[in-house]
């Protein structure tokens, strides 16, 4: 019984750090949006104020590493919500929210999209899943690049559609 319990142990600390629910997010504060972000040991967080509406507390993306976060927007916690763009579209098999906001010139975009398809490839293979992230587009005309999420996305990220305004920022 012990073995098993020390196999049980050792097997769960192994999980790669990068795969685990960390966050940027603060004690006392919400998780709205999580994720590692693939092939780095940085992560994307969306973290609010405990309460949280159109009109009071505040709203802060965040990226980097836990103890180092290298980019917070906005930089005060003061009418953060005007400052961010929400956009959910619907498409025949695919759902995609954003929220969208811009900064030194660069537009961002922390998406979910999911693809409700299961009708298939020729193949017959299911194509329906959920892709998590955030872009990138830089202000010249170079083109922008996409972070995915390694795993997917932990928060209340739907809730910001009754926080932030329609429309998005930045982000076309």
């Amino acid at each position: 019984m012990m073995k098993i319990l020390f196999l049980v142990l050792f097997a769960t600390a192994s999980i790669p750090a990068a795969h685990a629910a960390a966050t940027l997010c603060e004690g006392g504060e919400q998780v709205l949006f999580s994720c590692p972000v693939a092939k780095t040991t940085k992560i994307v967080s969306v973290c609010g104020s405990k309460v949280l509406t159109a009109t009071s507390g505040y709203l802060q993306y965040r990226f980097g590493r836990v103890g180092a976060v290298e980019m917070t927007f906005p930089a005060t916690k003061v009418h953060t919500q005007a400052q961010f763009g929400w956009n959910t579209n619907y498409h025949r098999d695919v759902t995609d929210s954003w929220l969208s906001f811009t900064n030194a010139k660069y537009a961002y975009g922390v998406f979910s999209i999911e693809d409700h398809d299961v009708s298939g490839d020729p193949d017959g293979n299911a194509k329906s899943g959920h892709r998590y992230g955030v872009t990138v587009d830089p202000p010249d005309e170079r083109h922008g690049y996409s972070l995915d999420c390694a795993a997917p996305a932990i928060g209340r990220f739907e809730a910001l559609s009754e926080v932030v305004p329609e429309g998005h920022v930045g982000v076309e």
